[in-house]
């Protein structure tokens, strides 16, 4: 490039003309090439940065991608890469934004197959979230056996905290089936049903096991009362919550499950 203004002012140029703005400011400043004109540069560097980006999501929502198929994706991802440019260089935090653009009113008017297939954005969270999980920090759960001093009297009052590497996800749709159909339809087994839409929804704990991700279905009760100590309250709160949701809710169950397999960091005496 030839030396035109300073270099924050080339920068900030360059970046408006991959984003399709003002190609005219910085067609001066980019150095010419025998039969190349400075557009068709433009456009080369904007189709890398369109590949790069678009293969960093699909290797992040690989079932997304096989349940719009190869070229809705790469249109979609033109549409998010305009609205959501990356905000720095990692790009194992680009795309994160993905799950609240399927749900937004520009994508659902542009796209007719957002609205005959509402749980697109949902089908990413779950992806997302088991991304998350997978690269959550390590910690020690909690031992159940410092539970066993815990006088009977404030066991009630006793509040949990989730370990990083677990999360809960609720949708109105079977997300974790569709899930494993797309993953399936990807690796070419057609044998795998599409599963029924229709008050069959989702419940699910995400969690990091012994280093995987592993996608735990859960009761109305089982979810209603981790999300309640999710959300900060106490143990015998989040039980009567629970049993109000379900009637046959097993507190000694899901608490003993959960403590095994490492759900909860810590807690704490209020």
């Amino acid at each position: 490039m030839a030396e035109t203004g300073s270099l924050a002012a080339v920068q900030s140029a360059f970046a408006a003309a991959l984003e399709g703005r003002g190609d005219d400011a910085i067609a001066a400043m980019i150095k010419p090439m025998d039969g190349v004109p400075a557009g068709i540069q433009l456009d080369i560097y904007r189709n890398n940065i369109h590949a790069a980006l678009t293969r960093s999501c699909q290797g992040l929502y690989p079932a997304l991608h096989a349940l719009v198929g190869e070229g809705f994706f790469h249109q979609m991802m033109r549409d998010y890469h305009r609205l959501h440019r990356p905000a720095h260089g990692r790009m194992v935090d680009y795309g994160h934004d993905l799950p609240a653009f399927l749900e937004s009113d520009d994508f659902r008017n542009r796209y007719e197959a957002a609205n005959r297939h509402p749980y697109f954005a949902d089908i990413a969270r779950l992806e997302l979230a088991s991304f998350k999980m997978l690269s959550a920090p390590e910690m020690a759960p909690l031992d159940p056996a410092f539970l066993a001093n815990i006088p009977p009297q404030d066991v009630e009052s006793l509040r949990f905290d989730l370990a990083p590497y677990a999360c809960l996800l609720a949708s109105p749709w079977p997300v974790l089936d569709i899930y494993k159909m797309a993953m399936a339809a990807a690796e070419g087994d057609d044998s795998v049903n599409a599963p029924a839409l229709a008050d069959n929804p989702a419940r699910l704990l995400i969690i990091r096991l012994h280093g995987d991700v592993e996608i735990i279905p859960l009761s109305y009760g089982d979810f209603s009362f981790l999300m309640s100590l999710d959300a900060g309250a106490a143990l015998g709160e989040s039980a009567a919550a629970a049993f109000a949701s379900q009637n046959d809710f097993d507190l000694s169950s899901v608490l003993s499950q959960a403590l095994s397999m490492g759900v909860f960091a810590s807690f704490t005496e209020k």
